[in-house]
């Protein structure tokens, strides 16, 4: 089984992950990987965060965290291009949305090692 590691390479090499995000072939692409990752990662964290409380407490707690983690992207990020359109800023709809989601990808990394 072949595995995609480039969406990690935000944590080892950051310089080259940015420039990568520049392509906007290669950002398209990246937008559902990400989005993947974030949604695993977050449920699994869910599942074991609510295990403690007894099983259906473990399903709730596993579809709510990724709920709230993709709702506040949904909410925060029009404020956030518009922001960075107005400062002057030459990003794409995608390259913005990559560089957020890399973010959720590095705090559901984090959130899952603490499992």
């Amino acid at each position: 089984m072949k595995t995609d590691l480039s969406l990690f390479k935000v944590f080892q090499h950051s310089d080259e992950y940015f420039e990568s995000l520049s392509d906007p072939e290669y950002s398209r692409k990246h937008v559902l990987k990400q989005v993947l990752i974030i949604l695993i990662f977050s449920c699994i964290y869910g599942l074991v965060m609510g295990s403690y409380n007894g099983f259906q407490q473990s399903m709730v707690t596993g579809l709510k965290i990724p709920c709230l983690i993709f709702l506040s992207l949904l909410i925060c990020f029009p404020a956030l291009f518009v922001i960075q359109y107005m400062i002057g800023s030459t990003m794409t709809l995608w390259q913005m949305e990559n560089i957020i989601l890399s973010g959720f990808v590095v705090f559901t990394t984090i959130s899952l090692s603490f499992a």
